[in-house]
């Protein structure tokens, strides 16, 4: 009898929406990945070009990938939650379909992880680049994912200025990922949810560009809020993001499992996000209130 086969190290998820254009390349730079003691999930959000042919195709090729379709369109964030609660593996890492990564980026990252057990994630530095693959530029990430205080980690990744959320494609230990709650439904969650898991524990980052993220037409813009909405299935979301993101970001810090100490620190640092970032909030109050009393004066 044959023995089945050990479960991977590590599980990439894969969600994706009508994405045939760069599919089969964000596929292919992961079956070239040197570390190969990994899985892969395609989840299709009821795409309407080729992408299902393309995701079977790999399947058939490689059988560290699985596909699955959603009947309808669930919403991008849905998506991206899906494939890490239908994965197992103790490491989780997320690519997009229109991005791509170096061969060596995945043994990076996991061995990484091997030598620093303390540390909770691990990316190594991203690029963008252009629809025909180019490179264009290095992506900054000044956040201080290593610092020794929870409250500074949490200050630097829930500002604006800070970083581009590069570690959505970081490799994550699983057990830290469910440590806190799933992406929301609102545009910019990404900060949010990163935010609240550098609370938890530190980044560890490696400067060499092994991640590239693509820049393109079709990329999904936060913000363009009725599309995002739209997307989503959602009929009545937060008009004021900003605002929506800044009060979801006071409730992390009051969740029991945040020491005293580390709140307090926190929350300073998040009354300094509040001053720096005034205007936008009060013009997101604003934009939301008007919106609201569009909606009403409609139905009336």
């Amino acid at each position: 009898m044959t023995s089945p086969a050990a479960p991977a190290r590590l599980s990439i998820g894969l969600p994706v929406r009508n994405g045939a254009r760069y599919l089969g390349e964000a596929i292919d730079s992961l079956r070239k990945q040197e570390f190969t003691d990994f899985d892969v999930l395609i989840a299709d959000n009821a795409s309407t070009d080729d992408t299902e042919q393309i995701a079977r195709a790999a399947v058939e090729a490689d059988q560290r990938f699985r596909y699955v379709r959603h009947e309808r369109n669930i919403g991008l964030i849905a998506n991206w939650n899906y494939v890490f609660a239908h994965t197992t593996a103790p490491l989780f890492t997320w690519i997009g379909s229109d991005d791509r990564c170096d061969p060596r980026l995945y043994q990076r990252c996991v061995s990484l992880l091997d030598e620093h057990p303390d540390v909770i994630a691990a990316l190594a530095a991203s690029a963008w680049i252009d629809a025909d693959g180019n490179v264009v530029e290095p992506i900054p990430e000044t956040a201080r994912g290593m610092h020794p205080d929870p409250a500074v980690r949490f200050g630097d990744y829930a500002s604006y200025q800070k970083h581009e959320c590069q570690m959505c494609y970081a490799g994550m230990r699983r057990e830290a990922l469910e440590s806190i709650e799933p992406m929301a439904q609102f545009p910019g969650s990404d900060r949010l949810y990163f935010a609240e898991l550098a609370l938890r524990g530190r980044f560890l980052r490696d400067e060499e560009v092994l991640f590239f993220n693509r820049a393109h037409d079709n990329r999904m813009s936060w913000s363009d809020y009725d599309a995002f909405y739209r997307d989503a299935g959602i009929e009545n979301g937060s008009r004021s993001p900003r605002v929506y993101y800044w009060r979801q970001l006071w409730r992390v810090l009051n969740k029991p499992e945040v020491p005293a100490d580390v709140r307090w620190r926190a929350r300073l640092r998040l009354l300094g996000f509040t001053g720096r970032n005034a205007v936008a909030l009060a013009r997101s109050a604003g934009s939301g209130a008007r919106d609201h009393l569009r909606r009403r004066l409609s139905r009336s």
